[in-house]
């Protein structure tokens, strides 16, 4: 069977299969897994270009320009200008960050992890790009990070990179991690943590 999947591959009929029979080795039973997997794959693919497509001719219809990334909230606009929410600068050692106290600590525990690990996703999604194949990530220079409490967080990064010949390139890469779904926490007692004051009122006669 592993041996011929690749001619039925094909067929329709053999991809739309509920079952397939006879498996008579464990090579079989891991060819099929892996061809129905990818199978599965391609037609999640499709839906999701079919509803990129839909979102944007909505989005076009109403004069509107499209979010990004498309199906995630924008943006919330702040309430005032007084609340308007504040980029968190961040370099690999150090992270600035709006305290009275203190403007900068180092990296650090999950700062450190969250960093790490959206600058190893700016780098690969760099060198996988058709700009990007034949060079080689080097070190990040300075980044901006932001938590929106309906989109979820954003991330500029700045990327330096060095091609076949050892020139460096900057590239910035725009990432965010959305806000899937979000749930009512439910058994949290209420608290209050209202202060009383004592107003004294003297008054104050002038002549």
């Amino acid at each position: 069977m592993h041996d011929k999947i690749d001619t039925m591959a094909q067929d329709q009929l053999f991809n739309s299969s509920i079952t397939v029979s006879p498996i008579l080795s464990e090579l079989d039973s891991n060819a099929l897994h892996k061809h129905f997997a990818e199978v599965e794959i391609g037609i999640l693919d499709e839906e999701e270009s079919h509803l990129k497509t839909e979102l944007v001719s909505l989005y076009a219809e109403q004069d509107q320009t499209p979010p990004w990334p498309l199906g995630i909230s924008s943006m919330s606009q702040p309430p005032s200008r007084y609340q308007v929410p504040v980029w968190e600068f961040f370099t690999d050692e150090r992270i600035f960050k709006p305290h009275r106290d203190e403007n900068f600590y180092p990296l650090s525990g999950h700062d450190i992890q969250d960093i790490e690990e959206i600058v190893e996703q700016a780098a690969e999604a760099v060198m996988n790009s058709s700009n990007g194949r034949d060079s080689k990530f080097h070190r990040l220079v300075s980044g901006y990070r932001l938590f929106d409490p309906v989109r979820g967080v954003d991330y500029i990064t700045d990327l330096e990179f060095a091609d076949v010949d050892g020139n460096k390139q900057m590239r910035r890469v725009h990432l965010i991690r959305p806000i899937h779904s979000t749930r009512m926490v439910e058994g949290v007692p209420y608290v209050r943590e209202d202060t009383d004051i004592t107003m004294v009122w003297h008054d104050l006669w002038v002549q």
